[in-house]
């Protein structure tokens, strides 16, 4: 079998680096936190990272990758995101892109 048309599985998957975990703190009146006007690039230097919390993800622009544990899947401008907490992930803009 060529390499290109062997079949994906955890023994054959790139290794990618966990970063560390990234600890919010919430107000008991108000248990969410919003950033807007945050960027992703298409750096492949960012290490998956994980948090004590759930995090939802819209993206308002543009397209790119998800990777959440074992998983890879495309976004692009409209969709939304659900990561549970302390499940690792990353997200990248398609290569030359900011979403």
């Amino acid at each position: 079998m060529s390499p290109s048309l062997k079949p994906k599985t955890r023994q054959n998957r790139p290794f990618v680096k966990i970063g560390e975990l990234q600890t919010h703190r919430f107000e008991d009146i108000f248990p969410i936190i919003i950033f807007t006007d945050y960027e992703k690039t298409d750096s492949l230097a960012v290490p998956l990272h994980f948090h004590n919390c759930l995090e939802i993800g819209y993206c308002q622009k543009g397209s790119g990758i998800s990777i959440i544990a074992d998983d890879a899947a495309a976004y692009k401008s409209g969709d939304i995101l659900v990561i549970r907490e302390y499940e690792p992930h990353l997200s990248r803009s398609d290569a030359g892109t900011v979403s």
